[in-house]
Parts: structure tokens; sequence; C-alpha cells
């Protein structure tokens, strides 16, 4: 039996799940944004729970800050 999945991007993420879209950011909000993910990758690369974990936090903080000023999640 084939399978028809494909893997999403967080720009396709960001699509589906509804509320704010990374190109609605201002570009200081957009630099915010870019230097999370990457510090929150990073930290996932270099096995570091603690930090990961605090980049989350951060992040989910963003998420939430972006979703009230530009839209709602569904």
């Amino acid at each position: 039996m084939e399978n028809n999945m494909k893997e999403l991007n967080m720009d396709e993420l960001d699509k589906i799940c509804g509320g704010w879209e990374a190109s609605q950011l201002t570009p200081e909000e957009l630099r915010e944004y870019n230097a999370l993910r990457e510090a929150f990758f990073k930290a996932y690369e270099d096995h570091d729970r603690d930090r990961f974990a605090q980049i989350g936090a951060q992040m989910r903080a963003f998420g939430d800050r972006m979703t009230a000023k530009y839209g709602h999640d569904l």
C-alpha cells in the first residue's frame, strides 16, 4: 500500500495550524523568531536539555504574543 504522506516545514505547519504566519511579523519580530528557532535547534543538537527547555518556553511565550497580536489558533 502506498503512503501519500508529506513532511511539512515550519511555514507549512503554521498555515495548517492557524494563528499568525512569519510573513506577518515586523522585521524586529522576525529577527526574534529566527533567533529563537536557531537557538532552539542548536540546544537540541548540543543535547542541552536545560537550554532546550528554556528556549522552548521563550518560543511558546513569543507564539502567545504573536497569536494575541495577529490571530488566534484554530
